[in-house]
């Protein structure tokens, strides 16, 4: 399992603040300050600083966080391939995406979840992309259905993210 207060150290990285990062992860402000108070202790090194009323992560920091995206890929593969080796199935999934994917494909997929696995429990969130990017890095939805075009990241180029092509719209 990754240390969830390096999970908290990565979201905050990608949201930029200690507030958002509250609201990413469901903690409180004080909360997140504590948990990267703790982390940086915990690893022996400066990774944050303040910056004006906020913090900002130091080269260490980023670099920390940089390099952990291999570390969370390689935990992601090991448990899916655990789970599939004992013929398991994750409990909880979460899906995202704009508001015609989430009415139009992950409602249903959703349904068609809880009739063929029941003891799957699947959360819908309906997001702009950029908050569907946000809520993966968190670990608050595991798929996120997006237009790439509309987009801020550029999901080729991000080793956090898997693009699969589902639709190719030939109007866009």
């Amino acid at each position: 399992m990754i240390d969830p207060l390096l999970l908290v150290l990565r979201t905050f990285a990608s949201c930029g603040s200690v507030s958002a990062t509250a609201e990413l992860t469901g903690y409180s402000p004080s909360a997140v300050s504590a948990q990267l108070r703790e982390y940086q202790r915990a690893v022996g090194m400066k990774l944050l600083v303040k910056d004006g009323r906020g913090l900002r992560l130091t080269a260490t920091g980023r670099h920390l966080v940089d390099r952990s995206d291999r570390l969370v890929s390689e935990w992601e593969h090991i448990r899916a391939s655990a789970l599939a080796a004992g013929d398991q199935t994750p409990t909880e999934i979460g899906i995202g995406g704009f508001s015609t994917a989430a009415s139009n494909l992950l409602a249903p997929l959703a349904a068609h979840m809880k009739q063929t696995r029941p003891e799957v429990s699947v959360r819908v969130v309906e997001a702009p992309p950029a908050r569907c990017f946000e809520l993966l890095v968190a670990e608050r939805i595991d798929l996120a259905v997006l237009i790439a075009m509309q987009a801020d990241v550029q999901v080729d180029d991000d080793p956090r993210f898997e693009q699969i092509t589902l639709l190719n719209d030939p109007w866009m």
